[in-house]
């Protein structure tokens, strides 16, 4: 290597790991550690404590591939920004270290500056995971996706011991499956390139090591599954191949896919992005789905001719990355939670895309291959220009609240600490994040589960049954917000004290102005018109224990109160627990004095604000309240008079009220 290439190498190495060290610089300071990564150190904290948990912290899917490597350090590390994206931003580095060999094994005549300029000056988006702001799944995808396919490559160049090294191969490949479904085209591809080799002996010798590795990989997903049979549904959900055809262009590919590769500028994960005009990106859009069009035509072609010609089925190394770039624009085309800001569900195109760009440079030669170097050029200075900007807008100390929703949170973190409050509430925004930044001091909860309702929800148990509990609210950040709750307090005749600091909104020491009215003690009997014999449960006191219909809804069917002497009554709550949102539509109310019967009232499915079973609004264990004028009753009949379709109807708990 002449002192020339020495110095070039140098200066891009060099640029490349200051521009990162830089990015990760002004997110350390000027932003404070999101919910989604003060979760990360949470569950890393639980697992020192001898928990391991299948899925990421109240929700429905991720292995915390990160949580667990996270552990071992989470006591040394400070609870703030630096501590919490440390760990992820070496990971970062480690994903670009494994890039680069996996570009080593794919150039032929060896890696030169203009085989890597695309994977040091990756688009602005991906720069900043990697250096800036991990996405729980993100980091471990990067490191795991990137080490599966070096595995696969290595195991059919170079490997002496064929067998262990595809069974490592699977196993990492199975377990950045668990890490994040987004990998299923690593998972796929992957094996077809391990287990489809030049001659069958070779091909049974890396499947025998690589599908029991790829299973073991799979564990945690599996267990997950067999522990929590709805896990991964809700972010599985596929659209019709005649809607996904509809969202193949756009959203996938425009806006959505170009934003990812840096044509705009995204400023937070995933949030406003600014750039070129709607036209230029339509351009842009369409050159890139030709190319892609074009390489995937190549690739196959070229794999039919191999077919014809050497009588064998097996991919070439070029066909690994326009394999998982397919699957992957596929996916997200078929897949119902993409929307045209969902960048983050294209990262496997963004990881393979300077592999694509490579092929095209290694495959063409003279005239062409220069227009390919001039074209890798030209990204890699739009990709360095917009990651300054991009840096630029970080710095800027409005940022954080006005574009990431992460307000400064040490105001209020101050007025709890000085008030003595030890239990709080705030939306998924900002719930973890005071865990995590009070140095684990103060336990914080959503007030329901916002992001993924009826999923089980990490510290609400604790909460809601705590004293001195405060709701920490603000306007930054999406669900509830201080106007919804004052409202909501209104509704419910509750005040309380109120306390602004810094963007955050304080509520606690919560009152009644209205006194409840008294539970009626009982005794009386009950009865259904379907499962009499359970209708036991609707006053067992164990709410997770309910009365169900076990039927589909249908008008006339009732619930009964029989007293065994007239009872003064005013009126009934009906608790749903988890099955609130399968309500009926309409119910009356009757009362029997023993000459037939007589309407009470009428209610709709509307349930009650929040629950007040203590010295605080419960959020998630809403009661529906009907009250009428006291009046004695020989028994009271709730009956459907308007069904909710193609559901049971189903009551936790009953509670009579007196006067």
């Amino acid at each position: 290597m002449s002192r020339l290439q020495k110095s070039i190498w140098i200066a891009l190495i060099g640029t490349a790991v200051a521009l990162r060290i830089a990015f990760f610089t002004i997110s350390v300071t000027r932003v404070q550690p999101s919910s989604d990564e003060s979760a990360v150190m949470l569950q890393a904290r639980q697992i020192t404590q001898g928990k391991l948990p299948l899925l990421f912290l109240s929700q429905p899917y991720l292995f915390p591939v990160e949580a667990y490597l996270v552990a071992p350090f989470s006591g040394l590390l400070p609870c703030s920004a630096l501590g919490a994206r440390l760990l992820p931003a070496l990971a970062g580095f480690l994903s670009l270290l494994i890039a680069t060999c996996v570009m080593r094994r794919v150039s032929p005549s060896g890696i030169k500056p203009i085989n890597l300029l695309l994977i040091l000056f990756p688009s602005s988006y991906l720069l900043m995971l990697q250096a800036a702001y991990a996405l729980p799944g993100y980091v471990s995808a990067q490191v795991l996706g990137g080490m599966s396919i070096w595995g696969a490559l290595y195991n059919r160049q170079d490997s002496h011991h064929p067998i262990l090294t595809a069974l490592l191969t699977g196993f990492i490949a199975g377990l950045s499956f668990s890490s994040h479904p987004l990998m299923l085209p690593f998972v796929l591809v992957g094996t077809l390139y391990v287990c489809l080799d030049h001659n069958l002996p070779v091909s049974l010798k890396h499947s025998a090591g690589f599908l029991p590795g790829l299973l073991l990989g799979l564990i945690p997903y599996i267990l997950a599954k067999i522990h929590f049979p709805d896990a991964y549904s809700d972010v599985t959900a596929m659209r019709g191949i005649t809607d996904a055809l509809k969202h193949l262009w756009t959203p996938t590919f425009n806006p959505t896919l170009t934003t990812a590769l840096g044509i705009r500028t995204c400023l937070f994960p995933d949030q406003r992005a600014i750039g070129p005009s709607a036209s230029i990106l339509m351009a842009c859009a369409t050159f890139l789905a030709a190319m892609l069009l074009g390489m995937l035509v190549w690739r196959a072609w070229m794999f039919v001719r191999r077919v014809f010609r050497e009588k064998r089925v097996y991919l070439e190394d070029q066909d690994l990355f326009i394999g998982i770039t397919t699957l992957s624009i596929l996916a997200f085309a078929l897949n119902k939670r993409a929307d045209a800001e969902s960048y983050r569900y294209l990262l496997p195109v963004l990881l393979c895309f300077p592999f694509l760009i490579n092929s095209l440079y290694i495959q063409t030669g003279g005239g062409t291959r220069k227009a390919v170097a001039g074209f890798i050029v030209c990204i890699t200075l739009w990709n360095l220009g917009s990651s300054v900007r991009l840096m630029g807008y970080w710095n800027h100390r409005d940022f954080a609240g006005k574009e990431a929703a992460l307000p400064d949170l040490n105001p209020a973190l101050n007025y709890l600490e000085t008030n003595g409050i030890r239990y709080c509430v705030a939306s998924y925004g900002a719930a973890y994040r005071i865990n995590f930044q009070s140095g684990y001091r103060i336990v914080c909860a959503q007030p329901v589960n916002e992001r993924f309702p009826n999923w089980p929800l990490a510290y609400k148990d604790q909460v809601d049954a705590a004293t001195n509990v405060a709701y920490v609210l603000t306007d930054s950040i999406r669900f509830l917000k201080p106007a919804i709750f004052e409202r909501h307090l209104r509704t419910m005749h509750i005040e309380c004290r109120t306390a602004k600091a810094g963007d955050f909104t304080i509520y606690h020491e919560f009152r009644k102005t209205v006194p409840s009215p008294p539970v009626h003690p009982g005794p009386f009997t009950l009865s259904a018109s379907h499962q009499p014999e359970n209708a036991k449960h609707l006053t067992d006191g164990i709410l997770k224990q309910p009365w169900s219909s076990c039927a589909i809804q249908e008008s006339g069917m009732w619930v009964e109160v029989t007293f065994p002497a007239p009872a003064v009554i005013t009126g009934m709550q009906i608790f749903y627990d988890r099955w609130g949102n399968a309500t009926p539509r309409e119910l009356d109310f009757f009362k029997s004095t023993g000459n037939g019967w007589e309407h009470l009232a009428s209610i709709k499915t509307e349930l009650d604000k929040f629950g007040f079973p203590g010295d605080h609004p419960v959020y998630g264990k809403e009661p529906q309240t009907v009250t009428w004028p006291a009046t004695s009753v020989s028994a009271i009949r709730m009956v459907i008079t308007r069904p909710r379709p193609m559901n049971h109807w189903v009551i936790g708990e009953l509670q009579l009220l007196s006067p």
